[in-house]
C-alpha cells in the first residue's frame, strides 16, 4: 500500500468537493470525480516544492541547495531538528530552496 501524504489527502478533497458542487451523485460519477480528484493531488503533490512548506518535525525529506558546487546546485536529503536543516552529513545548511517527500523504498526491502 502506498502512503498518501496529508498534503495529497487535502488537495484530493478540494478537487473533489470543486467536482461535486453540491450535487448527488450515482456510484460511476462518484468514482469518477475520486480519479479526478486523486490525479489532481498527484500533479499537485509532485515535483520541487517551496521549502517553506517542508515539515518541520524531523522527517527526512530531500532538500535541494541553489549554492552548493560553485552555484550549479546540490541534492541531499535532510531534515529540520532544532531550528535548522541538517543535511545528510549532519552539516548546518539553511540555504535549501526547495524540498520533496523521499522516495518510497523499493517493494520487499525491509525499511
Amino acid at each position: 500500500m502506498t502512503d498518501i501524504s496529508d498534503r495529497a489527502v487535502e488537495a484530493a478533497a478540494e478537487a473533489y468537493i470543486r467536482s461535486c458542487e453540491g450535487k448527488h451523485m450515482g456510484v460511476r460519477d462518484f468514482n469518477e470525480a475520486i480519479r479526478a480528484a486523486l490525479l489532481a493531488a498527484a500533479e499537485v503533490t509532485e515535483g520541487w516544492l517551496d521549502i517553506a512548506s517542508a515539515p518541520r518535525d524531523g522527517t527526512p525529506v530531500l532538500l535541494y541547495f541553489p549554492k552548493r558546487y560553485q552555484g550549479k546546485g546540490g541534492i541531499s536529503w535532510g531534515c529540520f531538528i532544532n531550528g535548522e536543516w541538517l543535511d545528510s552529513r549532519a552539516i548546518r545548511d539553511n540555504d535549501a530552496s526547495h524540498w520533496q517527500p523521499l522516495p518510497s523504498p523499493p517493494q520487499g526491502c525491509k525499511t
